[in-house]
């Protein structure tokens, strides 16, 4: 079971025959292990339905499932669509982080300075 994330670029990156050639680089369509990919979405849905029940829904793990939900798809156009819902989810995981920096360093340095020795 891939169950990190470092585990889980691991095996992205191993699943792509990258090669210089045409304009897709010789990216492969991802046909790789679909069992695993499978397994994968399966229980990084399953972490994200514990996250949410517990109230601590986190983007790495809403990332990383897309991320195998993608790999998992056989169908060529239903790839392109979760390759696209993969896309928005990062894009939204992106902005979060950002408002998230924006309001902490919009926060006087001395409350910043508390939460940062609280763990926050």
């Amino acid at each position: 079971m891939i169950d990190t994330i470092a585990e889980t670029l691991h095996y992205l990156y191993e699943g792509f025959e990258v090669a210089e050639k045409g304009e897709d680089h010789g990216l492969s369509m991802g046909r790789g292990d679909v069992a695993l990919a499978e397994s994968a979405a399966r229980y990084w849905g399953e972490v994200n339905d514990s996250r949410q029940t517990t109230g601590t829904t986190e983007w790495d793990s809403i990332l990383v499932e897309a991320v195998f939900k993608a790999r998992a798809e056989q169908d060529p156009q239903a790839k392109t669509d979760r390759l696209l819902e993969l896309a928005a989810v990062a894009l939204t995981c992106a902005g979060s982080v950002q408002r998230q920096t924006d309001a902490f360093n919009a926060e006087p340095e001395v409350k910043r300075r508390k939460k940062v020795e609280d763990g926050e």
